[in-house]
């Protein structure tokens, strides 16, 4: 007989404090001195609620350097720990104002120039970049970290730079074009501009305007330029080396070594041997040398051999010429040649093309909805893993003897809440019908209830979701069951409430624990986190796309990857797939103060760093406020004849409403794709219809292929067991603790650097975890793109994201352990089986 399992029947187990952990403490500089080596240090002793991060910001000293002269932070810190605070690296804080007093001073003191130079003088602006200004005045990276030195460290809003610009002819001299070495002079006619001369020449306007930075600024009748005789060699993005071993890269806004090293598996050290200009520091809109890596990729094979063609990589092709030239988005371009998203074409390398012609559906990695009446068809092509074994430290690092994977569960389940909303107050009329009844039977002081239970049981709206999510486990437990794991189950409701959470992480059990999955809450997350990373405990967010705590613990491993992350995932996606387009950024007023104004700048260097608009004499890309130019304005910027493609970063519910309905009317006689932000599919003031229209694209982690066999089995497991319909919680609650459990049970606790041999198969995510920082843990980097089309479906078209950079590939799959087949055991207060 089958066995319902009840919200209304489960018992669950609770765990109590003893004690309560301290906030953060303040960090007191030492005095005590001593001197090792040669080296003269401070001794600085470990208190409660000290990081490293904190740590290293009192001293000014870097995290970095810290772990330097104590090799044992890397494995967390002690409380009554003594650290070597190198005193020769510690900084002395100073005012931002007093930063540009300063820089001024140097400036005036060390770079000194002839009386006949002459500057822009240009003040920074918020959010303005280095590369950003080198590429508005038309001159290199180099040159203006030349003249303004400090600005390697760090770029004040208000600070005046020194941009130096070439000494123009005088009148006497503005004769006909002369030649000399290395130029010929023009003189500039009335209705003359910049393309028009550059085609004149042959020569790219970037090429004209870093000969002549005025001409940036203005054109004037009559005034000489100067023509380079030779187009520039300067490579671009992506460019690969002629040998074949290197490709090149130009470092964009916001790059770290670290995250070089993530995406690219090269270290510090090795980049600045390669790449002398790194002795100045790395700094954005610099081109550097990559060297490549022989990594385990996956393999593309057509299966319709007619719809696809091989190109050969030449010396000086990008991923923005091959997407131009064969007009394919360079997302297709990645997805059919998976090794692209690691690094950049190299010379020597075929990469897979799909023929003109080719059905856009046919390019897509993802399957479109099944449509009625339309028979299915043979897919284009299919994926091939590269088979490797795993790193040796992966190797022999499996979940030993016979004791079950003990699994902590933080939800807010409020079962207090759920235990009282089903009790309601009796009438005065059901009341005395129970005195009635009593007393005709006979009963000379009836007893009578005052609530009663309701006839048709309700949860607590708060719990619900995460009532979803708890059964989405339970269906894992049982998957995990017939792989022959054993696992363990506590489950702790923490309402929404850091005074129980205190309580609950003092159980004798939770110590013993292998694997915690919650708190939800961010603010419910931190004493957790903390005593996670003290006692090296696996610790899974799995909801939550903020807190900050990914920073501060090695163990800690978020599913939601964080705003900024999604924002610069949704830059790369637009500068990729949309850099030849009418592009238009529109919003509504002042958004500098948002997050989102963050991706607007990213954009604007994605574009112009592409180089594809020093070739056309279009401009492209538009900035628009619609409370100052209103419909009309909007109009007078789209093309009739070309794609236009308009992002609206804002998340207003309001603001939003309004840039979708206007550009719903204009979209009936343009074409228009929107690109916004997940949270449009969810804002009930805007039409459905009007999504479909304008064909909203947007980037999120999730996304369930109903067609997929482990979905249609999950859902028909779920029906069964909670006579209910699955929703996105269920899915979540389900993969995060398959996954996970299976990682342990295949490298043990200290998983993490063997993740990207796992392979579990997920309903509606697909996890690339990668390190956040140094010392820090681990955050989920997968984003599918969404696509709303016109004929009411709403697909998947590809995933973005940085992947795993694996050196030995992936290993076979993971086979469940026939001889193992005991049961799970869920564990509950008073009754531990």
């Amino acid at each position: 007989m089958k066995t319902r399992i009840s919200r209304f029947t489960i018992v669950f187990t609770f765990l109590f404090a003893l004690t309560v952990i301290p906030t953060v403490a303040q960090v007191k500089i030492s005095s005590e001195t001593v001197v090792i080596g040669g080296k003269k240090y401070l001794l600085h002793t470990v208190e409660k609620g000290q990081t490293l991060y904190s740590i290293s910001q009192s001293y000014g000293v870097s995290q970095t350097e810290i772990a330097d002269e104590n090799p044992s932070v890397k494995d967390g810190l002690s409380i009554g720990e003594i650290l070597r605070i190198p005193v020769g690296k510690m900084q002395k804080s100073e005012s931002r104002k007093e930063k540009r007093r300063r820089r001024h001073k140097t400036r005036e003191k060390q770079h000194a120039l002839p009386p006949s130079a002459d500057f822009f003088f240009h003040p920074v602006k918020p959010q303005e970049t280095v590369y950003s200004i080198s590429r508005q005045y038309g001159v290199d990276v180099q040159t203006i970290y030349k003249y303004n030195p400090e600005a390697k460290k760090e770029l004040l809003v208000g600070e005046v730079l020194r941009i130096p610009r070439q000494t123009q002819p005088t009148t006497e001299t503005q004769q006909a074009p002369q030649e000399n070495d290395n130029y010929i002079y023009h003189k500039v006619e009335k209705g003359e501009t910049l393309y028009s001369i550059s085609k004149e020449y042959n020569r790219k306007i970037s090429e004209i305007v870093k000969a002549n930075p005025g001409a940036a600024q203005s054109l004037e009748t009559g005034s000489m330029l100067r023509i380079p005789k030779q187009a520039s060699t300067q490579p671009t993005q992506l460019v690969p080396m002629a040998s074949g071993k290197y490709f090149t890269y130009r470092v964009e806004t916001g790059e770290t070594y670290f995250s070089l090293k993530q995406r690219f598996g090269v270290s510090q050290d090795e980049l600045v041997k390669l790449n002398p200009q790194l002795f100045d520091g790395l700094n954005a809109g610099l081109v550097i040398r990559i060297p490549e890596k022989q990594v385990a990729s996956t393999k593309v094979v057509p299966i319709d051999k007619n719809l696809f063609q091989y190109h050969t990589v030449t010396k000086g092709e990008t991923l923005y010429g091959l997407s131009h030239q064969y007009n394919v988005k360079i997302s297709q371009l990645k997805e059919l040649n998976p090794v692209l998203k690691l690094r950049g074409p190299v010379v020597g390398e075929q990469l897979l093309i799909p023929k003109p012609g080719v059905p856009e559906e046919l390019k897509e990695n993802l399957t479109d909805e099944i449509k009625s009446n339309v028979p299915v068809q043979t897919p284009a092509y299919e994926v091939e893993p590269n088979p490797a074994a795993p790193k040796a430290e992966c190797m022999g690092m499996s979940w030993s003897g016979n004791e079950p994977i003990k699994i902590g569960l933080f939800l807010p389940l409020y079962l207090e809440a759920n235990d009282t909303i089903n009790y309601i107050r009796m009438t005065p009329d059901e009341i005395q019908k129970q005195i009635d009844e009593q007393k005709a039977a006979g009963i000379d002081d009836p007893v009578v209830d005052s609530v009663k239970v309701r006839d048709h049981k309700i949860v607590y709206e708060p719990s619900v979701n995460f009532l979803d999510f708890y059964e989405g486990v339970l269906l894992a437990l049982d998957t995990l069951k017939q792989q022959g794991i054993k696992t363990e189950l506590y489950v702790y409701d923490t309402n929404q409430d850091t005074s129980v959470i205190r309580q609950l992480v003092q159980r004798p059990e939770f110590l013993s624990l292998n694997l915690i999955i919650g708190p939800v809450y961010p603010k419910c997350q931190k004493l957790v986190s903390e005593l996670s990373a003290k006692n090296r405990i696996p610790m899974v967010s799995p909801l939550a796309s903020n807190g900050g705590l990914a920073d501060k613990n090695p163990y800690y491993f978020q599913i939601n990857p964080d705003k900024m992350y999604r924002l610069k995932a949704t830059a790369d996606y637009l500068g990729d797939d949309y850099f030849n387009k009418n592009f238009i950024v529109m919003q509504m007023g002042n958004n500098a103060h948002l997050d989102e104004s963050q991706l607007v700048d990213w954009v604007r260097n994605k574009f112009f760093a592409t180089g594809y608009y020093d070739q056309t004499p279009s401009v492209l890309f538009h900035e628009f406020d619609f409370r100052e130019g209103g419909y009309y304005g909007l109009i007078h910027l789209l093309e009739p004849n070309k794609d236009n493609v308009v992002i609206v970063p804002m998340t207003r519910e309001a603001d939003v409403s309004v840039a979708v309905t206007n550009l719903n009317t204009a979209a009936k006689k343009y074409n228009i794709t929107l690109v916004g932000l997940s949270e449009f599919s969810r804002y009930r003031s805007i039409e459905t219809d009007y999504l479909h229209n304008l064909k909203l694209h947007y980037l999120t982690p999730y996304y369930i292929d109903y067609r997929d066999k482990g979905v249609v089995r999950f859902i028909e497991r779920y029906r069964n067991n909670f006579y209910d319909e699955p929703n996105q919680f269920s899915f979540q609650g389900y993969d995060i603790t398959n996954y996970f459990v299976n990682a342990i049970q295949k490298f043990g606790t200290n998983f993490a650097q063997c993740l990207p041999y796992l392979n579990v198969h997920l309903l509606q995510g697909d996890y690339n975890f990668q390190k956040v920082s140094d010392f820090g843990g681990y955050m989920n980097h997968t984003l599918y793109i969404m696509k709303y089309t016109r004929d009411y479906h709403v697909k998947a078209v590809g995933k973005v994201g940085d992947l795993p950079l694996l050196i030995s590939g992936q290993p076979e799959e993971m086979q469940p352990d026939s001889t193992n087949q005991q049961n799970n055991v869920i564990t509950f207060p008073g009754n531990r089986n």
